[in-house]
């Protein structure tokens, strides 16, 4: 089908030109037939072929005065937002708005393609030649193999007809289309006759089975799953004929694969086996893409919802009603896809492991180990060992070699709660370690590779701590790049009843207790409180109260909170 069309809109003259059977005309840029006038609407209608081979415009509440002029007269008005479809010839005029006017100067419809069916078991006591046989199992083992297998059954399928039939190909096209989500309909093509190019991904308006006419095309694809081939008349030009192997799946087209050549397909026991041999390497390579694709899809799916559990996972404890928690998670998130060390400020008790956590799990070494490590809780020795690991050794006290937490968190994150405690030595080790990338086990000459993040913590004033030489200023300098603050629970008192009542949950569930809510006078009784030890405080308060509650009370009476 062509249609040509001339608009005449605010003093300039445009003619355009269209190969397909729906044409939206309106204002709207997102239109096939955009026209910038204010006298035409968003989507002002629709230039149509019927299946009687008629161009219509059809108008559907456009909220503008549309007008038909034939032969020089109005042949029929439509009011602002009428309904109607207009029947247009060549020569027509339409006019839009009162203003824009648009002269139809071609439409017509090509004359369907001709084609003929054939059984595929209409020859089954063909004796097939060696070579010919031999070629279609390379072909088979080529499709198993490939990486692009859209292109090699492509190369596959016209190696196949030349050693058959002895014509070469011109063009070979592999079309899928379907109704559903799966795929969008792709058409690839690979053209001979010049130099051979990689197979070019075409518009999908270039179906093979488009100029058949929709209700010819609807058989073609009945015959195809019934098991037949088609031979048309191709009316491209360059070749004269065409022979079409549909691609089923389940009981349902979801493609054709079409060689076209210069001399006509004939039919016989040669065509016969083509079609059957097509029809299976065609089915395969398609149905492994539409496999490969659906498996992608499912992969990207269910990447998206463990992220999405993980992500939920991780923050549900972590309540964020306050803007400086708000802060806190904006600067938390910028930090996930960095790999560099970091330094969490804030006072005992504010849940700076739990943001270690969320750093390590939300970011790209969410695979490997996570460990923690209190860096006040040990001797330097210990500590040592523990962080470095040592060999085996009677003066380092161990019988075995042992690998220390950087070596056991390869790609993985290793935090260390209050670093300001480690003595001036270990932190050297540290400084060391970030900028070398190698530990040495205690007792050890040797260092080893090692890759893990660091992120450190301390509820201290940091910078009084490099100033009094309690934390040494060169490690300082490492960590200070990526400085996370955590606010005290009286500075988010926002966030007071939020995590009471996440607490009330967990340990309400933990002691099998019914309680579920909190009384009226909680609030006053945690607003009055300074909160010195912040949520860790908060939390094993709720937990004593739901203790001392009874079983098959629902209410938790703020009075057991012992403050």
């Amino acid at each position: 089908m062509t249609v040509r069309l001339r608009v005449m809109n605010g003093g300039t003259t445009s003619e355009y030109a269209f190969d397909r059977t729906k044409i939206s005309v309106g204002r709207s840029p997102a239109n096939d037939l955009a026209i910038s006038s204010g006298s035409v609407a968003l989507k002002h209608g629709v230039l149509e072929f019927g299946e009687d081979g008629v161009l219509r415009f059809l108008v559907d509440a456009c909220g503008q005065p549309s007008m038909l002029v034939r032969d020089g007269e109005v042949a029929r008005e439509l009011e602002a937002s009428g309904r109607a479809s207009l029947e247009l010839r060549e020569s027509d005029f339409l006019i839009l708005g009162g203003v824009t006017r648009i002269e139809v100067l071609e439409a017509r419809t090509r004359e369907a393609t001709r084609y003929t069916e054939y059984r595929l078991d209409a020859h089954l006591s063909y004796d097939l030649p060696v070579a010919v046989s031999g070629r279609y199992l390379r072909a088979l083992d080529h499709l198993s193999a490939a990486s692009n297998r859209v292109r090699t059954l492509l190369v596959e399928a016209c190696g196949l007809v030349e050693s058959l039939i002895g014509a070469s190909v011109n063009r070979a096209v592999v079309s899928l289309f379907t109704e559903h989500d799966e795929f969008h309909d792709d058409t690839w093509a690979l053209e001979f006759g010049q130099a051979e190019a990689d197979s070019e991904l075409f518009d999908m308006a270039r179906d093979p089975l488009a100029h058949f006419g929709p209700a010819a095309k609807k058989d073609a694809l009945e015959l195809f799953v019934q098991g037949n081939y088609l031979i048309a008349q191709s009316e491209r030009g360059v070749p004269a004929s065409a022979f079409l192997v549909g691609i089923v799946q389940n009981e349902r087209c979801i493609g054709v694969l079409v060689i076209e050549r210069a001399e006509a397909f004939e039919a016989g026991p040669e065509l016969a086996f083509l079609g059957r041999a097509l029809a299976t390497l065609a089915t395969l390579a398609m149905s492994a893409r539409v496999a490969e694709q659906r498996a992608r899809s499912l992969g990207e799916e269910n990447r998206y919802f463990r992220e999405r559990e993980r992500r939920h996972y991780l923050f549900k404890e972590l309540i964020c009603e306050s803007p400086s928690m708000k802060a806190v998670y904006k600067a938390l998130n910028a930090m996930v896809s960095m790999d560099g060390p970091v330094l969490i400020l804030g006072e005992a008790g504010t849940g700076k492991e739990l943001l270690a956590r969320a750093l390590h799990h939300l970011g790209p070494r969410r695979e490997g180990m996570f460990i923690s490590t209190h860096c006040g809780r040990l001797s330097d020795e210990v500590l040592g060992v523990e962080l470095f690991g040592c060999v085996a050794s009677e003066l380092a006290g161990a019988v075995a070699a042992r690998k220390g937490i950087f070596e056991l968190a390869q790609d993985g994150t290793v935090y260390l709660e209050e670093i300001d405690m480690l003595s001036p030595m270990m932190q050297g080790k540290l400084v060391r370690m970030l900028k070398e990338g190698e530990v040495r086990r205690v007792g050890d000459s040797v260092g080893r590779r090692v890759n893990a993040r660091l992120i450190a913590s301390t509820h201290r004033d940091v910078q009084e701590s490099v100033r009094t030489g309690r934390l040494r200023p060169d490690l300082y300098i490492l960590l200070k790049e990526s400085l996370l603050r955590v606010p005290s629970l009286r500075e988010r008192r926002e966030d007071l009843l939020p995590l009471a009542r996440t607490f009330l949950k967990i340990y309400a569930r933990r002691y099998n207790k019914s309680a579920c809510v909190f009384d009226e006078g909680i609030a006053e009784t945690l607003s009055a409180h300074d909160w010195p030890g912040n949520v860790r405080e908060l939390q094993s308060l709720v937990e004593a109260a739901v203790l001392k509650c009874a079983p098959d009370s629902q209410t938790l009476e703020s009075s057991l909170i012992k403050i």
